[in-house]
């Protein structure tokens, strides 16, 4: 049978699964009157923040290019990729395959030559939130990094020799590792 629909389904980190975005996304294909086995189902756990193109965004393309895809299902834009320039290529490819985008979250983009002018501004819109998802999340994570620095906290990585972490991530002074240290200033400074 012609495989006419792409789901995808993705997630970023490892302790994640796909398990409810394939759920969601079958139910929907099926209630659009598709049979599953018309669908190629790509599932994949990988960030979508990298500079390169993702390993899903690749593999989505070589799909599309078979020219036998109508329609693209996802959860959310931001599973597609969170970048704007990988977003406006995957909607010129689109348009280029008159491929239909199925959001889960943001709703359905008919993508072709005369697609209506309102639904591409209402795409761009969704892309530039996912790229602005991104400079939030970095700008969380910065500012609770600079916080914890701050407060002398342990940000992770290599403990440095001298010091352990308890519980509440604080540095305390490991002593026998201290003894060491402060004899190898001793002999230094004199």
């Amino acid at each position: 049978m012609k495989k006419r629909v792409v789901i995808l389904a993705r997630v970023s980190t490892a302790n994640q699964n796909t398990d409810s975005q394939l759920n969601e996304l079958k139910k929907l294909i099926e209630s659009d009157g598709y049979q599953l086995d018309e669908c190629i189902i790509i599932d994949k756990q990988e960030s979508a923040t990298k500079d390169e193109e993702s390993k899903v965004v690749k593999e989505l393309i070589q799909v599309i290019e078979t020219n036998q895809i109508e329609k693209i299902v996802v959860f959310e834009l931001s599973r597609l990729s969170r970048r704007v320039e990988v977003l406006e290529n995957l909607k010129a490819l689109f348009i280029k395959h008159s491929i239909s985008l199925h959001c889960k979250v943001e709703g359905v983009f008919n993508f072709n030559s005369d697609t209506d002018m309102s639904k591409l501004i209402v795409y761009d819109i969704f892309k530039n939130m996912c790229a602005q998802e991104v400079r939030i999340r970095k700008e969380r994570t910065k500012r609770g990094k600079d916080k914890s620095a701050s407060e002398n906290r342990f940000l992770g990585g290599k403990i440095l020799y001298g010091y352990d972490v308890d519980d509440n991530k604080n540095f305390i002074i490991n002593n026998q590792e201290a003894t060491i240290i402060r004899k190898l200033f001793e002999t230094y400074s004199k």
